[in-house]
């Protein structure tokens, strides 16, 4: 996989931030898609985070483990397993220019959605916890978003934000959940095609940043005021949305 000095280091910066959202603060998880697509293509971007994402989740679990809400983890995965398949069937079936549409057009509404829940997170704290549906929709929308692109993150803060989580619980709990969830990805994505060998070599080498941001992550979990740093990561992340849909715009009105 040939890239420039300028992408390589974008890889690089994906893979730190791969270890600093694992360990410190999830609400970057948003930006990895798009920061590594920027770097390697859309489609490639998918398998290339797999091997990378695994290894955040090795550190987080090691840190947080103690603090899984069980409960709530195993509610859910069911429904995120049957998400997972339908989400990586749709992955095999774009184009890599659709691809790009695609991810762009999630991370905008997956921003939506995270801007929703702090407008209206009362409400959902209130309503939302004990309807019957609400599990097995954030289920199948997270499996769903995270098969497709890796874009489970922000619909996983939603639910255990509704759910009332404190902020070691909600850590260790998506430290846990998204472990379980990457794992099952890798016999879905190998047979179709999703993750290839040139993929996995190209983690390999960037590998090396994600401990050092798991590192980060841990040294400034305590420190960073939770509200502005979400205000400034749903600005960054919709630019980053933006960028990836913005040729698709340009060529429509062009």
């Amino acid at each position: 996989m040939e890239v420039t000095p300028l992408q390589f280091a974008m890889a690089l910066a994906a893979a730190f931030l791969v270890g600093f959202t694992k360990t410190g603060m999830p609400g970057l998880g948003v930006l990895l898609v798009p920061l590594m697509a920027s770097a390697v293509g859309s489609t490639a971007a998918v398998g290339v985070l797999l091997p990378v994402l695994l290894c955040g989740d090795i550190f987080a679990v090691a840190r947080y483990h103690m603090h899984v809400g069980w409960r709530l983890v195993l509610r859910l995965l069911p429904y995120v397993i049957i998400g997972v398949v339908l989400g990586s069937t749709v992955l095999r079936q774009l184009r890599s220019e659709t691809m790009g549409l695609v991810m762009g057009g999630m991370v905008l509404w997956l921003v939506g959605v995270q801007v929703a829940q702090k407008s209206h997170g009362g409400w959902l704290e209130e309503k939302m916890p004990d309807a019957w549906w609400f599990s097995i929709v954030m289920g199948l929308l997270a499996g769903f978003a995270t098969g497709l692109s890796h874009l489970g993150g922000p619909v996983m803060t939603v639910y255990f934000l509704s759910m009332g989580l404190k902020k070691h619980g909600f850590i260790g709990s998506a430290a846990v959940f998204f472990m379980i969830v990457n794992l099952s990805k890798i016999p879905i994505y190998i047979p179709q095609g999703n993750i290839t060998l040139p993929q996995m070599a190209f983690a390999v080498k960037v590998i090396a940043a994600v401990p050092v941001g798991a590192v980060a992550g841990y040294l400034l979990f305590n420190y960073i005021p939770q509200k502005l740093f979400d205000r400034v990561v749903l600005v960054l992340a919709a630019a980053a949305g933006l960028r990836l849909i913005w040729p698709h715009v340009t060529a429509l009105f062009g």
